[in-house]
Formats: structure tokens, C-alpha cells, sequence
């Protein structure tokens, strides 16, 4: 959230708008960052003389069916937006998450309230 000038902090925001600025700025390493990270908006303390990791990939596609999402992780992981109910995820520290753990895969719900990472598919080890 430091460096975050365009989305709502803890109060909202959209992935696709993080990869686009990682993609223009740039990203640096969590211990290179010169201070502690305090989730704020707009307090970036990154300078430009750091090293950077640019995003050059990536796109948005709606509704990835199961088939395109395990083509997908075949390349890397990939950030997904979800609908869950907040009891499932608001104490989550470790492990995998599945559907039957959030009930997160309704189709016929379009609003989602959740960033995630999937890293993988069909298995747990």
C-alpha cells in the first residue's frame, strides 16, 4: 500500500492495477525497502536508484475456465479474484485453501471481495 496512489488501501483496489504499476515502476525486494513497511497510501519510500523487478507479462481474462487455469499455472502462478465468505479467509496463516473450505466457486455470483495467488493445481504435496 506504500507506493499505492491509485486503489483504496484495505479498503479496496484491483490487482490488474498493481501488475500495471509494477509493470511501469517497478518493484523492489522487501529487505531493500529503507524502512519498515507501514500500509499506508502514498508513503513509498522506494527510490529510483533501487533495483527493480518489472512485471512484462500478464493480462486479465474473465471467467477462466478449469482447463485455462491449469494452462496457466503451467507458466507461473497466477492472481485471481474471488467471492468468499470473510470467516474462511479472515484468520488464514498457512496451507492450502480449498472450495470446500471457502465455498468461493459459485458461478452465479460475479462480485468478488478477495486478491488471491493460485500456485498450483490438484495437488497438496
Amino acid at each position: 500500500m506504500d507506493c499505492d496512489n491509485v486503489d483504496w488501501a484495505c479498503d479496496g483496489g484491483w490487482m490488474l492495477d498493481a501488475f500495471d504499476w509494477v509493470k511501469e515502476h517497478g518493484i523492489i525486494e522487501w529487505d531493500a525497502y529503507p524502512r519498515q513497511y507501514l500500509g499506508m497510501k502514498s508513503r513509498c519510500q522506494a527510490t529510483s536508484t533501487m533495483d527493480r523487478f518489472y512485471n512484462k507479462g500478464g493480462h486479465e481474462e474473465d471467467n477462466v475456465s478449469n482447463h485455462r487455469l491449469k494452462e496457466l499455472l503451467t507458466k507461473g502462478p497466477v492472481g485471481a479474484a474471488i467471492k468468499s465468505n470473510y470467516s474462511c479467509l479472515a484468520f488464514y496463516r498457512t496451507g492450502v485453501v480449498t472450495d470446500s473450505d471457502c465455498h468461493c466457486s459459485n458461478p452465479k455470483v460475479e462480485e468478488v471481495d478477495h486478491a488471491i495467488t493460485v500456485v498450483g493445481y490438484g495437488k497438496t504435496k
